[in-house]
C-alpha cells in the first residue's frame, strides 16, 4: 500500500493509493464521503488489487487515515 504523487500536472488523478486487497467498504466510503468526479477506482484484471485515484491530496490522506493504510 503506497501513495504516489505524479509530477505531471496533466495527470487526471495525481494522488494514488494502491491496495493489494480491495474491499467494498473502501468504495462505499468514497461514494458517501468524497465529491463525485474527484476520485476513481481502477481494478486489475486478475487478483483482488485496486488503485484508488484522487484529485486532491487531502482526499487521499483522509482515505489512508480512515482505513489505517
Amino acid at each position: 500500500m503506497e501513495m504516489e504523487t505524479s509530477s505531471d500536472a496533466s495527470v487526471e488523478c495525481p494522488y494514488k493509493v494502491r491496495l493489494q486487497v480491495d474491499m467494498f467498504l473502501y468504495w462505499d466510503w468514497c461514494c458517501k464521503t468524497l465529491v463525485i468526479g474527484q476520485w476513481k477506482r481502477m481494478i486489475g484484471f486478475m487478483g483482488e488489487s485496486a488503485t484508488y485515484c484522487f484529485h486532491n491530496a487531502e482526499d487521499a490522506t483522509a482515505f489512508k487515515l480512515k482505513f489505517s493504510i
